[in-house]
């Protein structure tokens, strides 16, 4: 899978699992996941290329303990959990 595929894939976890995902300009800062009022909120930065959105992504998600829940593919469950 490439990468933009990989970050639309975990985009859309990042949906099922209730994220509001929201692209923004932080200057390459990255983004990342937060709660708000209750709701789930995950920031992507739009001065990021898809590699580093990615990561940032992923990087949230793992800190979800819903995600090993979740029906994955092979290439994000190692993305996601790159130890088992």
């Amino acid at each position: 899978m490439l990468r933009v595929e990989l970050l639309h894939a975990v985009l859309d976890l990042a949906e099922q699992l209730g994220y509001e995902v929201r692209y923004e300009n932080f200057g390459g800062q990255g983004g990342g996941a937060c709660e708000v009022k209750g709701r789930k909120l995950l920031l992507v930065d739009l001065a990021q290329g898809p590699f580093e959105q990615l990561y940032s992504v992923v990087a949230a998600l793992r800190s979800d303990p819903r995600s090993s829940d979740a029906p994955l593919s092979v290439e994000v469950r190692s993305l996601l959990f790159p130890e088992r």
